[in-house]
């Protein structure tokens, strides 16, 4: 007997498929392709932020999230000004961020703003003068977080609201004392290590398509090292099923059309498996992979990069999981 596939799952994927679909041709058509990534990564925070139901009053939150994008572009101009004032900006933002973000393990809101970060530093870095459409990007992106936070305010403030649900939901960016021996600070301190030191490694020997490297670190350094072993393997094997795809079709495919289509597929399939790392991995690697081919001149000798760096990054990072601040522990200790 096959299960039943959740009706809300499949109108919430294609909603969040075609908002980001949208978002994606209009930004190519009027604010450049430099800003695509960055568009698409203001809807996810949308997304996370609104599926989060926190308790913040709307105007509040949408002010806290446009302060923090826009300070996150100013800081990523600096820090591809000037590689050793880089490594002191990109290390506070990676420690900070997600100090000061990081709240329920299982709603990682701080994933989506430094993601973003790192492709407006390594991705497509921008001076100044050429930074107003990204500007106009993060400022839409705060009108809509304050838009949508307005029906999950009236819902957390309802009187029906279960008042144990309420009581456990919070505020963003919310500070508190800083506690040298929490998780929050240790997972914290690896983060912001483990980036910079990568991203320096990028910047000083120039390498091409360094930004899979600091992203795979990024991305496996976790609170705990039972749950950086299990994201590992995820994405490692994730990333050699959507090089294989990408590969496949690439050979086998010619037709430009038809890739484009596959790469929307793949969209989709990564917001309806959004609980599923390994398929998100898959599809992530896929897109990124085709994103590259359709400008790419050489051919696909870069395809072979993104395997290794994935490999090579992901290392990295459980290293810095396992010899600095370890925490073995995967309980509900507070963070």
């Amino acid at each position: 007997m096959t299960a039943k596939i959740p009706k809300k799952r499949i109108a919430f994927s294609t909603a969040m498929f075609a908002v980001m679909t949208g978002v994606s041709l209009l930004c190519f058509e009027f604010l450049g392709m430099e800003n695509n990534l960055v568009s698409i990564m203001v809807v996810v925070q949308c997304i996370m932020v609104f599926l989060a139901r926190l308790d913040e009053n709307p105007a509040a939150l949408a002010g806290k999230i446009l302060a923090l994008n826009l300070c996150l572009c100013i800081l990523a101009g600096l820090a591809d000004m000037n590689i050793w004032l880089g490594l002191v900006i990109n290390f506070g933002v990676f420690f900070w961020g997600p100090y000061l973000l990081f709240r329920d393990r299982g709603m990682q809101i701080y994933y989506p703003f430094m993601l973003n970060y790192i492709y407006m530093m390594v991705g497509h870095p921008l001076t100044f003068g050429h930074m107003s459409h990204r500007i106009i990007i993060v400022v839409c992106g705060a009108v809509i977080v304050g838009l949508l936070q307005i029906i999950v305010y009236k819902k957390v403030h309802n009187k029906e609201e279960n008042p144990e649900k309420a009581a456990i939901r919070h505020n963003f960016m919310k500070p508190g004392p800083m506690d040298t021996k929490s998780l929050r600070f240790s997972f914290a301190f690896r983060l912001a290590l483990g980036v910079t030191l990568m991203w320096l490694a990028v910047k000083l020997f120039d390498i091409e398509y360094g930004k899979w490297l600091i992203i795979s670190t990024h991305s496996i350094i976790m609170p705990t090292v039972p749950a950086a072993a299990t994201k590992i393997t995820k994405r490692i094997s994730g990333n050699l099923v959507g090089f294989g795809i990408f590969f496949v079709i690439f050979a086998l495919v010619p037709s430009l059309k038809i890739r484009l289509l596959m790469v929307a597929i793949a969209g989709y399939c990564s917001l309806y498996f959004m609980n599923r790392y390994e398929v998100r991995a898959a599809c992530f690697s896929f897109m990124s992979l085709s994103a590259i081919s359709f400008t790419e001149p050489a051919g696909i000798g870069f395809v072979f990069r993104r395997p290794v760096f994935v490999i090579a990054g992901s290392l990295f990072a459980m290293t810095i999981n396992l010899l600095i601040l370890r925490h073995d522990k995967e309980n509900t200790e507070d963070i």
